[in-house]
């Protein structure tokens, strides 16, 4: 009988980065948002390794008259793109 575990095991080998600054972009914008860590993870009923992200998004700038909806949007829109960084194409998202 399988023990279940959520089919979740930490990896032994982890990257642990402690509030990263997300990479720079095109545009000189503050950041959107932090990583708080970036951990990765073996999946092992699909025998896959993944990364696991915890971020913290960050609220607009003080004294920019900003639409909340929009900058969430751009908020999610950059961690995507940070996310997806360094992926080969064989890899599954």
């Amino acid at each position: 009988m399988e023990q279940n575990d959520d089919n979740l095991t930490p990896n032994m080998a982890q990257d642990n980065r402690q509030s990263s600054p997300p990479p720079p972009t095109t545009s000189p914008s503050p950041p959107r948002f932090t990583v708080e860590e970036e951990q990765t993870r073996l999946y092992r009923r699909f025998n896959a390794q993944g990364m696991q992200l915890t971020v913290r998004l960050l609220p607009p700038p003080e004294g920019q008259d900003s639409n909340p909806m929009s900058h969430f949007l751009d908020s999610v829109t950059e961690l995507f793109d940070y996310a997806l960084r360094d992926l080969e194409d064989s890899v599954m998202v």
